[in-house]
């Protein structure tokens, strides 16, 4: 699946500033989860989570999306609890026949779109 739209540090800064200017509580609300995204995890980039997921809804124009099975791994030592997609293109006995596809799952965004739709919608909402 893909990644979900993430901020840089410096466009982080831009949402505070962003934020300080309109005063909006969206605006400042935002600005709030990425300073703690950044300093929590100590990084320089930022997600910027669920408002990702709104966005994609609004901007679906904006993801690339493949039918395919998916399945919650309970049982493995290396993905246990993980969401596994099968890709490969065909399989071989021993392995368990690809399942028909039961999901339609996202696996690749168009960042600057949704960063766009985020900034319109939750930044400069006043």
């Amino acid at each position: 699946a893909a990644a979900a739209p993430r901020c840089a540090a410096s466009e982080a800064a831009a949402v505070a500033a962003a934020a300080a200017a309109s005063g909006a509580a969206s605006s400042l609300l935002a600005r709030r989860l990425l300073q703690r995204e950044l300093l929590y995890f100590e990084t320089t980039e930022a997600m910027i989570g669920d408002a990702g997921t709104v966005a994609a809804v609004v901007c679906g124009d904006a993801l690339t999306v493949r039918r395919l099975h998916v399945t919650v791994e309970l049982q493995g030592t290396h993905t246990r609890g993980m969401t596994v997609c099968d890709l490969r293109a065909f399989s071989h006995p021993p392995d368990k026949p690809q399942l028909p596809p039961n999901a339609d799952v996202v696996t690749d965004i168009d960042a600057a779109a949704l960063k766009a739709v985020f900034s319109r919608f939750v930044l400069d909402a006043g």
